[in-house]
């Protein structure tokens, strides 16, 4: 995604909602929320999450810390859904429910932080729900 297009996105953004250091929600309107949390990891511990999909081949890389999305959607009816517009995790192959969608994991940097919650605002501006 390019800056302009990470801009254009990010203008939707009606009012940013800090709380604490490691978390920020990003409200679009009255209906949709980007809730992003910044995850450190100690690599020198064995069973570290970021080890742990390492060792697993679930990534080539391990990452310092990582942006853990959630994004909520209210519908017309009040009903609200969760990572529908989540561009961070994606159906399960096999099963119900969700799983990592590991192209999206970020390092918890404020350009990475950007780009993924303008990538959920484009899911939810185009309507492409899972």
């Amino acid at each position: 995604m390019t800056t302009n297009t990470i801009n254009h996105y990010l203008k939707l953004v009606s009012s940013v909602e800090h709380q604490g250091e490691a978390r920020t929600v990003y409200h679009v309107g009255h209906d949709f929320a980007v809730d992003v949390s910044r995850v450190p990891h100690d690599l020198t511990r064995r069973g570290d999450l970021m080890n742990l999909w390492y060792r697993s081949g679930c990534i080539s890389q391990r990452l310092p810390s990582h942006l853990s999305i959630t994004t909520y959607f209210t519908d017309c009816h009040g009903d609200c859904h969760g990572d529908l517009y989540n561009i961070t995790v994606k159906p399960r192959a096999v099963g119900a429910g969700y799983e990592l969608n590991f192209d999206f994991l970020r390092e918890a940097t404020p350009d990475n932080e950007a780009e993924l919650v303008a990538e959920c605002i484009r899911l939810e501006e185009m309507g492409m729900a899972f």
